[in-house]
């Protein structure tokens, strides 16, 4: 008897501190756990999803749902950069690490910091010989623009180029490619006519047309490196070159020369 009586007073106890949980409770109680809980994603430390990728939210009939954080359009982004042949060229080619010791490499910088912050939608075109510093600093325009939510493709001109010749007689595979260039918020090709075979000139402009024609009329913003000054370029194809400069304004930048002679169109 004296036992039942203990166990009687210890659930009486337990009920008291442990009131059960309403079906309501119970669902925010299981809420705010996922979204205390930490995740394992990568690229970024997002202090809303905890790197998960998600958020769990209640509805008017105490249903959870998830929806996808904000983060992850960045995290997609880098993975696609990451995965597109850039590797770790993110992590060093910043604007930070950019080297300015000669005043044409301050109007580089300058230049990039202005299209960084610009909101018209302007395309982003240097040209100019190899080691000029072309790839680090659409890079790091690239990594930037990520990280204000800009989703980006990023495209080496020699390997697209390739691509596009393996799909030219297969009509819906080329036109799904043609549409994802066309697509995309922001289409940053590195290298940009760098494969130029002279037997296959035509063909290689008419690609070139294409995906410039694309980005020209759906106004997405385009981010261009080449070998070539826009001067260049025109003599290859002044329908190319006209559009990029029109898209590109200000933006357009042209290094050349022993000392790097820097001319912005």
């Amino acid at each position: 008897m004296e036992e039942l009586i203990k166990e009687l007073s210890l659930i009486e106890n337990f009920r008291k501190y442990f009131k059960p949980m309403s079906e309501e409770e119970y669902v925010k109680y299981q809420t705010d756990l996922y979204n205390n809980s930490v995740g394992d994603l990568k690229y970024i430390d997002c202090k809303i999803c905890k790197n998960k990728g998600y958020i769990q939210h209640i509805d008017e009939n105490f249903h959870t749902y998830l929806t996808e954080c904000e983060c992850m359009v960045k995290r997609k982004s880098i993975a696609r950069l990451r995965k597109s042949g850039l590797g770790n060229t993110i992590e060093h080619c910043t604007l930070d690490s950019y080297t300015v010791q000669n005043p044409w490499q301050k109007r580089v910088k300058d230049t990039a910091l202005e299209y960084i912050s610009d909101t018209s939608g302007s395309w982003f075109y240097i040209g100019g010989q190899s080691g000029c510093g072309k790839t680090h600093i659409c890079t790091a325009i690239s990594v930037a623009l990520i990280n204000q939510g800009r989703t980006l493709k990023y495209e080496i001109w020699r390997n697209l180029f390739h691509q596009l010749q393996s799909l030219q007689f297969d009509n819906e595979k080329y036109g799904y490619k043609l549409k994802e260039l066309q697509d995309v918020d922001i289409l940053y090709i590195d290298d940009f006519m760098k494969s130029l075979d002279r037997s296959k000139i035509n063909t290689e402009l008419n690609f070139a047309f294409e995906i410039i024609n694309a980005r020209y009329i759906a106004d997405k913003p385009t981010i261009i490196s080449s070998e070539f000054d826009i001067s260049q370029l025109n003599s290859l194809d002044n329908a190319i070159a006209g559009r990029i400069v029109e898209k590109s304004g200000r933006f357009t930048i042209s290094v050349s020369g022993g000392e790097k002679n820097f001319r912005l169109k």
